[in-house]
């Protein structure tokens, strides 16, 4: 990011917090700093991808003046996914699409290779996290995340993800997500999904009704789905450096949320320059109505 886009996102950011209704000192702090300044820290650690020793360097920067090493660890235990869940909603644009798409990942939890671990551990696979995306494919932003460290089926996700449906007219998923009981909660939500069937599916009424509208055109915008999971990955990281549960979905929620602060500012930027677009247009016509 160039300056002025950091100074942006953290002017974005600072006003999100405020939509969240973070704020003040908690009550198991130092009271040193308050969660604002603990939030801005570590969203600082997310989008530079940096350890929190190495972090220390750079908060007189950030904030002004000296914080400890393990302050930011503290005060992510502290918040929590319940804390961050709440700024993650406060961070989705307003704008938001009628199609989604719903689709899981992995996430690598350690900085090892594969060949090493198969060297090493006799063959044995790395773990990895489980997290399912639902993304609104207008925006890409993530309008949900489901984190699981054992494993786990995408379908079970299902249930709660698609409460963050609510508004949207279709559904994309693949196969994994074909399941009769999925189909009618979908109904129930006045959602079209377009989910291709099983090689074996053979009964569902809801299965049957959905299989007579399905759309290749709407399903295909599922790979924008896959392309956020990719992105998020890319960008901010897609090995956990956490090793406890509790802060690796913390951690994942940290990378969602810049994720979703990226867009706002993409569309504040994107409005920015249609009204000053559309400004000099009109002051062009005005110029050439009076010569």
């Amino acid at each position: 990011m160039a300056t002025t886009g950091v100074v942006e996102f953290f002017n974005v950011l600072d006003r999100r917090i405020d939509r969240a209704g973070i704020d003040g000192v908690s009550r198991r702090s130092c009271r040193a700093f308050t969660a604002r300044e603990h939030l801005v820290v570590l969203v600082f650690k997310t989008v530079t991808k940096s350890s929190y020793r190495t972090l220390n360097m750079f908060v007189p920067l950030v904030l002004g003046r000296e914080m400890h090493f393990t302050t930011p660890h503290k005060a992510a235990r502290r918040f929590g996914p319940r804390v961050l869940t709440r700024l993650l909603v406060a961070c989705l644009p307003s704008v938001r699409g009628r199609v989604l798409s719903l689709d899981s990942t992995g996430f690598s939890t350690d900085q090892r290779s594969g060949y090493y671990v198969w060297r090493i551990e006799n063959g044995r696979q790395r773990r990895f996290i489980k997290v399912s995306f639902l993304v609104d494919t207008r925006t890409t932003a993530i309008l949900g995340v489901a984190i699981h460290v054992l494993p786990r089926h995408e379908l079970r996700d299902a249930r709660v993800l698609i409460e963050h449906a609510r508004g949207a007219r279709h559904l994309t998923a693949d196969k994994a997500y074909d399941a009769e009981w999925f189909h009618e909660q979908l109904h129930l939500l006045g959602i079209q999904a377009h989910i291709p069937l099983r090689a074996r599916a053979r009964k569902g009424f809801w299965r049957k009704k959905h299989a007579k509208t399905f759309q290749q055109r709407i399903y295909g915008r599922r790979a924008i789905g896959e392309t956020t999971n990719s992105v998020v990955k890319r960008r901010w990281g897609g090995t956990m450096a956490a090793r406890k549960v509790f802060m690796v979905r913390t951690e994942i929620l940290l990378k969602v949320i810049v994720h979703n602060l990226t867009i706002c500012l993409k569309r504040n930027y994107l409005i920015l320059v249609s009204f000053y677009g559309a400004g000099r247009q009109g002051h062009e016509e005005k110029v050439r109505c009076c010569s």
